[in-house]
């Protein structure tokens, strides 16, 4: 009987074994000339941000305040440091030019606010396809990665609940390819 689980654990580690494989050191670079954008370990912060989040919002097993204490002291250790997001922002375009931000697509995130001036150059490589983008009333729809040194943040709340907002000193933006 122990034969055959470890013998089915076997299997079942092998036929998983796809889905955690890293990318080969030395590999062609080609992947990552396409797309500019974050890499699994960049996004490591950005996940590590997100589980502390999900764990201060629930304020299970310790409480809201230890929560909120390990959450605070984890973006204290960010700032000064370089931050990136995952592939779920788009750019709301208000009426004035100036007041460009970034707005999270996907309701998983939503609790996360990016303030910052964002950089032109890297808005000049996302309007370059179709420059009327920044023109219409509506909000874009090229998903974007948010890159950029965190400044600042702050813990607030919002209608949909707790919230973070985390400010940039310039944000620079790549979209998905």
């Amino acid at each position: 009987m122990k034969r055959c689980c470890i013998t089915a654990a076997a299997a079942l580690i092998l036929c998983m074994a796809h889905l955690f494989a890293a990318d080969e050191p030395g590999g062609s670079g080609k992947e990552s000339a396409q797309n500019p954008g974050p890499v699994a370990s960049d996004l490591a912060p950005y996940w590590e941000l997100q589980k502390l989040y999900e764990k201060w919002r629930a304020g299970l097993f310790g409480g809201k305040k230890f929560h909120e204490y390990m959450l605070k002291e984890y973006l204290k250790s960010l700032v000064g440091r370089e931050f990136s997001t995952d592939f779920e922002y788009y750019i709301v375009s208000p009426a004035d030019p100036d007041a460009l931000s970034v707005m999270c697509t996907f309701d998983q995130c939503r609790w996360l606010y990016l303030r910052g001036s964002i950089d032109r150059e890297s808005l000049k490589k996302i309007i370059e396809n179709d420059p009327d983008l920044l023109n219409r009333w509506w909000r874009s729809t090229v998903l974007l990665s948010v890159r950029g040194v965190v400044r600042g943040f702050r813990l607030g709340k919002d209608p949909r609940g707790d919230t973070v907002e985390l400010f940039f000193k310039d944000m620079r933006l790549s979209p998905i390819n």
